[in-house]
């Protein structure tokens, strides 16, 4: 019995439990229900923004390269061994600066040459003058005269030897650097042909993933900021295709230049070997002639006529030298090489103790005060840019900074291939911020609507009939106004119908909108008389 009751007593308490629980399910049914009931009856909560009337501003804004507008390579007039070259890559120089200096022995040599064949001329042309009056002039002083003469001339012939020597071993040292620059710019085309195909399958793979991610952006898997991330990776992938074809016709421009330089090596090497034997045969010439008119003089007596032309001959002679004089110095003059303009040195091709060639670069000058942000323009927006309208860059190395400046070209033609033309805006670049082959970002406005009305995009909505705002009014009614939309820039679309500057219009709602309806501002309740 006492177990009996204990059973009883615990379906007892079981049961309670039970009816308990029960009846707290009803009850938090019921709750429920009547939340939901006052929240289909409430006003939905709205966010608004507010039309306005201002100027719409459409812009194209592309990626381009600075670039400066004078870019100058300063090679030397003649071969010579660098003997000071200062300056280092980044530097600053000044029109007129001494940059580099060409140690040219054979040059000095030659000038001390012509000095001294000057110096000769002269005793030559006043010993003539001192002779020419007397007409009885002895035969042993005129001897003596032709026997210095020929002692001068064979001194001459021996120099002339080593000069010729000189000058054929720097022809065939320059000969053999310009075939290393040839082997240089064909490894420097090995690379930059790999760079375009590695350039050009990334560009396929970014086309790639672009159409896929257009695919699953129509199907709404993804949203439209994924696929305008896909298109400017192509178009960033694009953009390194056209870098390396350019480095590859660099690498190629390079490797014409090495040719050129090697086939005018080539050709210096040939005139100089030519030149040379003809100064051995003219100063072998002068120094037969000499040895002619010491025998002359041995066998002749000094006549009046005789020395007049023997005073025309030196004044001919001395005019001819001080000539060559002349011209020697101005070659010597080409062994120091100064700056052009001023700017800046943006590449260093030698170094001091290189062998320094006719017509090949040695240092590679930008005048950069004043530089362009070059960039390829779509037609359609290339036909509403006019030179001097402004222009604005940023650049990647200066976040945060914008540099103002002016269009200074516009290319008349577009390219066949890409259908884009070339746009330059000029930039002031006194503190030196801008440099030559940074990445831009250029901005330029293409077109100007004056004073329209605008309305926010996200208040924009789709309907059946077209496009409408939804108007909230001073009673927080919602009037469905249809609109017809025109231009739109990143903060508005400009709208035309029964709408105003000032009309306050629904951004954002926590539930579908409808015409006549009553909407509240985020957590605030209507406006009394509207619905509860």
């Amino acid at each position: 019995m006492r177990a009996f009751a204990i059973l009883a007593a615990l379906l007892v308490l079981v049961g309670g439990a039970v009816a308990w629980r029960v009846r707290a399910k009803g009850a938090e049914a019921t709750a429920q229900a009547e939340q939901r009931k006052a929240r289909s009856s409430s006003a939905p909560s709205v966010a608004v923004g507010k039309v306005e009337r201002r100027d719409i501003v459409k812009s194209f804004e592309g990626v381009g390269t600075i670039e400066a507008p004078t870019h100058v390579k300063l090679a030397a007039k003649v071969s010579g061994r660098i003997a000071m070259l200062t300056v280092e890559e980044g530097d600053h120089v000044a029109a007129g600066q001494v940059l580099v200096r060409l140690d040219a022995p054979e040059l000095e040599a030659q000038v001390r040459s012509q000095l001294a064949q000057v110096a000769e001329s002269r005793a030559k042309l006043a010993q003539a003058e001192l002779g020419q009056n007397p007409a009885d002039v002895s035969a042993g002083s005129s001897v003596r005269q032709q026997e210095a003469a020929v002692a001068s001339a064979r001194a001459d012939n021996e120099q002339v030897r080593k000069t010729v020597q000189a000058q054929t071993a720097a022809a065939q040292a320059s000969l053999s650097d310009a075939q290393a620059k040839i082997d240089n710019a064909t490894a420097a085309l090995g690379g930059a042909e790999a760079g375009v195909r590695s350039a050009q399958a990334n560009l396929a793979n970014a086309r790639t993933r672009h159409s896929r991610v257009a695919d699953l952006f129509k199907q709404g898997f993804i949203a439209a900021q994924d696929v305008d991330d896909a298109r400017t990776t192509q178009d960033v992938q694009s953009g390194a295709v056209e870098v390396a074809t350019g480095q590859l016709n660099v690498a190629r421009a390079q490797l014409r230049s090495a040719h050129a330089i090697a086939e005018s090596a080539k050709q210096n090497a040939e005139i100089v070997a030519g030149k040379g034997q003809a100064d051995i045969a003219a100063s072998d010439a002068k120094l037969q002639q000499a040895t002619a008119m010491l025998d002359t003089a041995r066998a002749n007596k000094a006549l009046p006529t005789a020395y007049r032309r023997s005073v025309e001959a030196a004044r001919a002679a001395l005019a001819a030298d001080e000539a060559g004089l002349r011209n020697a110095r101005a070659m010597l003059a080409n062994s120091v090489l100064v700056a052009p303009v001023s700017g800046r040195i943006t590449a260093k091709l030698m170094d001091p103790g290189s062998m320094a060639t006719v017509g090949a670069p040695i240092l590679e000058i930008q005048a950069v005060k004043t530089v362009w942000a070059t960039a390829a323009v779509p037609e359609e927006a290339a036909v509403r840019i006019r030179p001097g309208q402004p222009g604005a860059v940023t650049v990647d190395a200066w976040p945060g900074r914008d540099f103002k400046g002016q269009v200074t070209q516009v290319n008349a033609a577009s390219d066949i291939a890409s259908r884009q033309v070339t746009v330059r805006v000029a930039l002031d670049n006194a503190d030196g911020a801008l440099q030559a082959g940074m990445f831009a970002k250029v901005k330029l406005v293409t077109q100007r609507l004056t004073q329209v009305i605008v309305a926010p995009r996200e208040a924009l909505q789709r309907t059946k009939a077209g496009p409408a705002l939804a108007v909230v009014g001073q009673e927080m009614h919602v009037r469905m106004v249809p609109v017809q939309t025109g231009a739109a820039d990143a903060a508005g679309i400009e709208v035309k119908g029964d709408v105003a500057a000032g009309d306050k219009v629904v951004t954002m709602a926590g539930g579908p909108i409808k015409d006549g309806q009553t909407v509240r501002l985020g957590g605030k309740r209507p406006a009394k008389g509207g619905a509860r």
